[in-house]
C-alpha cells in the first residue's frame, strides 16, 4: 500500500486560516477512498477545538534537536473520519493563540519540521513519499536530504512540496541557517541564500523531488519573471518536476441540498427555493426587496484581491440597478472605505466587516454574482464554491480561476461564469455588462447557473493526479527511475 506523510502548519477543522486549511483538511479524505495509507502531521495549537481531542491517545513522547536546542515533545494521535491525524505537541511553540505572525516563526516551524521527520520510525510509519506544504514546513525536503539520506529508514523516501501561495516565503536573518534551522553555513550559501537573507521556499523547491502548485495555470505563471516572486529561475530549473494540480472542495460539506446555514436548501431543479434565500439575504444585510442582480463577494481585503478594482465600480454597478453584499476583512483603508459606501448606497450596498462561515455559505447559496478580480489566484476555492451553489462567478483570467471557470459564450450558450483579461476598470466593467445583460434574460440566466452547478469540483480526480505523482515518485526512489535529476 502506497504510504504517504501528509505534513502542513494546518488543517481543517483542526486550524484553518485558508485554502491550505481547507486542502489539507479535505485532500487526504480524498486520498485514502483511493486507498492510499495517509497520515496527517500539524502542530498541536492551542486553539485547537476541545472536541476534537477527546479520543486523543498518545503516540510519542521524546526530545527532538534542533540546532543546539533538545526540545521535548509530545505526539497525540487522533482520527478525522478515519485518516490519522498527529498532533505535534510542544507548549513553547504551539501554546499560543493563532498560527503565525511570532517573532519566533523561523524557531517554530523548523522545530515542526524536523520533528515530522524524526518521529517517522516512533510511529511505525516508514512512508513512501513526504508530501509538505508551503514555507512551514519546506525545511523538511532539506533535512530529509542532509540529515537523514544515510539512514536505512529514510534513505527511499521521497519528498514533494506544494505551493499554495508564493508570496508567502518564509524569509529570516542569515544566521538562522546555522543557528536555528542547524542546517550549517554550506546550506545558507547554497539553497537557501536569497539575498540578504534565507530562504525557506527556495530551499524546498531545490531540494524536494517534485514540486507542485494548486492548478496549471499558477504553475506557468510562476515561472515567469512578473508571477515568481523573485523565485521563478529556480522553478523554471525544475522543469517536468513543476506539475499543477487544480484543487478541490469537499463537495460533502459544501452541498446546498444539505446545507444547513440556509434558510432554504435547493438543488439545480428547484432553484424557486434560491430565489427565497436571495430575499432573506436582503433583509438579513439590511437590503430593499429587489429584482436586479444581487452581486456579493467573500474575501479577505488586500490588493491581490483586486480589491482596488471593486472600489472603481461600485458606483457603475449602482448605476446598472445592482445591489452589492460584502463580506470579509483585511486592510483598514479598505474596511473604511466599504463602510463609507454602505453608508453613501444604503439601498445598493452593503458591508459585513469581518467573517462568519455561516454567513458565507448564505452569500453563496443567494447571490447572483460573485466578484473575483484577482490580480493573481493560486486556485481560489471561493469560485467553486459559488458555482457549485448557483452562484455565478466573475473572475480575471489568471490562475485557478482561468483553469476552473468556463467564460459565458453568447453564441452557444456554454459557460460557467464570467471573466476578463486586463486588469483595468474598462474591463472589468465589460464583463460585468454582459453578466447583467444576460441576466435580464431569465431563462438563459437560469440555463448557466444549471450549467454552473452541474460542474464536479469534488477532489476525485484531483486526488489520482496526486497519488499517480506519489506512485511515480516511489519507484524512481526504489530504482524505477531517476529522482536525483533537480
Amino acid at each position: 500500500m502506497l504510504k504517504v506523510w501528509f505534513v502542513a502548519a494546518e488543517a481543517s477543522p483542526f486550524a484553518k486560516t485558508g485554502g491550505l486549511g481547507d486542502v489539507a483538511g479535505s485532500l487526504p479524505q480524498a486520498l485514502k477512498k483511493l486507498g492510499v495509507d495517509v497520515r496527517v502531521c500539524l502542530p498541536a495549537y492551542k486553539a485547537i477545538p476541545e472536541k476534537l481531542l477527546e479520543k486523543k491517545r498518545k503516540a510519542v513522547k521524546k526530545h527532538v534537536h534542533l540546532a543546539w536546542r533538545n526540545q521535548p515533545l509530545t505526539v497525540w494521535q487522533v482520527e478525522q473520519d478515519g485518516v490519522p491525524v498527529y498532533l505535534l505537541d510542544q507548549p513553547y511553540y504551539f501554546d499560543r493563540p493563532g498560527c503565525y505572525g511570532y517573532y519566533d516563526d523561523a524557531e517554530r516551524f523548523a522545530f515542526f519540521s524536523r520533528a515530522a521527520v524524526d518521529i517517522l520510525p516512533d510511529i511505525d510509519f516508514q512512508a513512501d513519499v513526504i508530501h509538505v506544504h508551503d514555507w512551514h514546513a519546506a525545511l523538511v525536503p532539506l533535512y530529509l536530504r542532509g540529515l537523514y539520506a544515510r539512514s536505512p529508514f529514510w534513505q527511499n523516501m521521497g519528498s514533494m512540496l506544494t505551493i499554495h501561495n508564493l508570496g508567502y516565503q518564509g524569509r529570516f536573518a542569515p544566521s538562522v541557517a546555522e543557528d536555528v534551522f542547524g542546517l550549517g553555513w554550506d546550506y545558507h550559501s547554497g539553497s537557501l541564500e536569497y539575498y540578504d537573507s534565507v530562504n525557506c521556499m527556495k530551499g524546498g523547491i531545490l531540494a524536494a523531488d517534485y514540486v507542485t502548485t494548486v492548478s496549471p495555470s499558477y504553475a506557468a505563471e510562476i515561472c515567469t519573471v512578473e508571477g515568481g516572486e523573485g523565485l521563478d529561475a529556480e522553478l523554471r530549473s525544475r522543469g517536468s518536476r513543476l506539475v499543477g494540480i487544480v484543487n478541490g472542495i469537499d463537495t460533502d460539506g459544501y452541498n446546498p441540498w444539505r446545507d444547513q446555514a440556509l434558510p432554504n436548501c435547493f438543488h439545480k431543479g428547484l432553484l424557486k427555493r434560491r430565489a427565497e434565500n436571495k430575499r432573506a439575504l436582503q433583509r438579513e444585510v439590511g437590503l430593499p426587496a429587489s429584482d436586479g442582480p444581487l452581486v456579493v463577494m467573500v474575501t479577505r481585503l488586500v490588493a491581490a484581491k483586486g480589491i482596488d478594482l471593486v472600489c472603481d465600480v461600485i458606483g457603475d454597478l449602482v448605476a446598472q440597478g445592482c445591489q452589492f453584499a460584502l463580506l470579509g476583512n483585511g486592510e483598514a483603508h479598505y474596511e473604511a472605505f466599504f463602510r463609507y459606501a454602505a453608508k453613501k448606497w444604503p439601498n445598493n450596498f452593503a458591508a459585513h466587516i469581518g467573517f462568519d462561515d455561516a454567513l458565507a455559505r448564505r452569500f453563496y447559496g443567494a447571490g447572483d454574482l460573485l466578484l473575483m478580480p484577482s490580480l493573481y489566484e493560486p486556485c481560489g476555492i471561493s469560485q467553486l464554491i459559488a458555482m457549485r451553489y448557483g452562484c455565478l462567478p466573475l473572475v480575471r483570467e489568471t490562475g485557478g480561476l482561468r483553469d476552473t471557470v468556463r467564460p459565458y459564450n453568447r453564441y452557444t450558450g456554454e459557460g460557467t461564469g464570467f471573466s476578463f483579461r486586463a486588469p483595468n476598470r474598462d474591463s472589468f466593467n465589460g464583463a460585468l455588462a454582459e453578466a447583467v445583460a444576460l441576466y435580464q434574460n431569465k431563462d438563459a440566466w437560469q440555463a448557466v447557473v444549471k450549467q454552473a452547478m452541474s460542474q464536479d469540483f469534488g477532489w476525485a480526480a484531483s486526488a489520482k493526479a496526486y497519488r499517480n505523482l506519489y506512485q511515480t515518485l516511489r519507484r524512481e526512489k526504489h530504482g524505477g527511475g531517476d529522482a536525483g535529476q533537480h
